[in-house]
């Protein structure tokens, strides 16, 4: 009887070993480039190259710029293109997309449909997800979090525990910060501040110039 139990383990052990994940990219270790990022000073990355097809990618394609595997999952479609940095624990999985001159960084997490292009900049413990799109030179920092099918664009900026979600759009030098939350399919544009526990939501569009913080509700 124990040796039947015993053959049965074994039989197990060697399933699963045969049910290992086949990787997507290899890390060119020959292509160490030491870029210096102003918020995180020098790093070490190296470029990443496609080992099989998936999405718009193909075998041999050359990709951007990791630290290491932590920084890419190898499910999904998920994948960095062009020039774009992720490293120092940031993470891209699912089908996130991150190209251009983009940087992900710290614990950052971009991932289900989420992409992250141009000089987008992403990072601390800030998450983007679902179809949000973050472009231009917009940051995104602190615990902030992008989601929905919202979009920051321009050089605005969405930082502490704020939230933009839904159909928002963030633009032009707006920016979000503290507690605040945009959704629905409000309008943050311009030089515009949001700030504390501010919502604004519905179809509002707030003015160029403007600061609103406090506890106000807009909609």
């Amino acid at each position: 009887l124990l040796y039947n139990i015993f053959i049965k383990t074994k039989n197990i052990k060697v399933s699963t070993k045969n049910m290992e994940q086949v990787k997507k990219y290899r890390i060119l270790k020959d292509e160490k480039h030491k870029h210096r990022i102003a918020v995180a000073g020098l790093l070490n990355l190296y470029r990443i190259q496609a080992l099989i097809d998936f999405g718009d990618v193909k075998a041999g394609d050359i990709g951007g710029y990791v630290q290491s595997e932590d920084n890419l999952s190898h499910e999904g479609n998920a994948w960095i293109y062009d020039d774009a940095v992720v490293g120092l624990g940031a993470r891209v999985y699912g089908n996130a997309i991150v190209r251009g001159k983009a940087i992900i960084i710290d614990n950052a997490k971009i991932y289900d449909n989420a992409e992250v292009f141009v000089r987008g900049y992403v990072g601390s413990w800030a998450k983007v997800y679902g179809n949000a799109k973050v472009s231009g030179y917009a940051f995104i920092s602190g615990e902030a979090e992008i989601f929905g099918n919202a979009k920051i664009l321009g050089s605005a900026s969405v930082k502490d525990n704020a939230k933009v979600y839904d159909n928002a759009r963030i633009s032009g030098d707006a920016s979000i910060y503290g507690n605040a939350e945009v959704f629905e399919n409000a309008r943050v544009l311009y030089n515009t501040d949001v700030f504390e526990n501010v919502k604004v939501h519905g179809k509002v569009r707030l003015p160029d110039k403007h600061i609103f913080h406090g506890d106000a509700d807009l909609k």
